[in-house]
């Protein structure tokens, strides 16, 4: 059973050095919405986040370590998905664990890279294309939250210069 089903934890920042989560730990913690396993959490049992937020929260999963071993409904059944809300979970680079589980359990995946708004895990001139259609109301950007690429908390053409200037940089 779970050890926590506190139903007003919001937040769970598992310290470095933990090697596993195990079976239904969080679960029926309704309002978690942000979950962070750092790079030493090598596996998240069965159901261990089970119905961890409600119908009006967004749940954000960091899974640092690429090579976690991932149970099966570790983060919910995948019906949940679309039933209790937007689930977004961060990965860390195309074809990690996280990666995987995202795409068997139908689940968004998001990749934390400032700058990568078409959301592929790179940064590059296709950003950029990305950005300045998203801004001109063209079409919305798969990844707008990695779209403040000067850091100024607003999502505009100061933007797509930053973007511009970065890529510049990368390719030098």
């Amino acid at each position: 059973s779970s050890v926590m089903k506190n139903q007003n934890v919001q937040a769970v920042i598992i310290e470095d050095g933990i090697k596993s989560i195990g079976a239904e730990a969080f679960m029926y913690c309704t309002e978690l919405q942000e979950i962070t396993l750092p790079e030493s959490v090598e596996f998240v049992g069965r159901l261990a986040f089970y119905r961890t937020s409600s119908s009006d929260t967004t749940r954000h999963i960091r899974i640092l370590n690429p090579d976690c071993e991932i149970e099966k409904y570790a983060f919910g059944v995948y019906n949940e998905c679309y039933k209790y809300g937007h689930n977004d979970l961060y990965c860390g680079a195309p074809g990690d664990a996280a990666i995987v589980y995202a795409e068997t359990y139908g689940w968004n995946c998001k990749y934390e890279l400032t700058g990568d708004t078409s959301n592929d895990g790179k940064v590059n001139a296709k950003d950029v294309l990305v950005l300045r259609k998203h801004l001109a109301s063209l079409e919305t950007a798969p990844n707008v939250d990695n779209a403040d690429t000067n850091g100024d908390g607003k999502i505009n053409v100061k933007d797509v210069l930053a973007l511009r200037k970065a890529i510049v940089n990368i390719t030098e």
